[in-house]
């Protein structure tokens, strides 16, 4: 394991590109992000077998108000989405 977020779902004719960073390469699928971007200072929980992560903010101070789901049995990411 080298401590990296990946997103591991692979569907069929999804628009993807090849997005480095930090030395590790992700498919990205184009026009909607498949990880979160790398912050600090969020708050997480554990819930069963996902972990939930809100907010937070990045090295350029860019604050997130954005709600993310991470499953650890398929080792990958949803973005939530709230209404309201």
């Amino acid at each position: 394991m080298d401590n990296s977020w990946r997103n591991n779902e692979t569907h069929e004719n999804d628009n993807e590109i090849l997005e480095e960073g930090g030395g590790v390469a992700n498919k990205i699928k184009v026009g909607m992000p498949s990880i979160p971007e790398l912050r600090i200072n969020h708050s997480k929980v554990t819930v069963g077998t996902s972990i939930i992560i809100y907010g937070g903010v990045d090295k350029d101070g860019k604050c997130f108000d954005d709600i993310w789901k991470f499953y650890l049995i398929s080792n990958s990411w949803k973005k939530i989405l709230i209404n309201g």
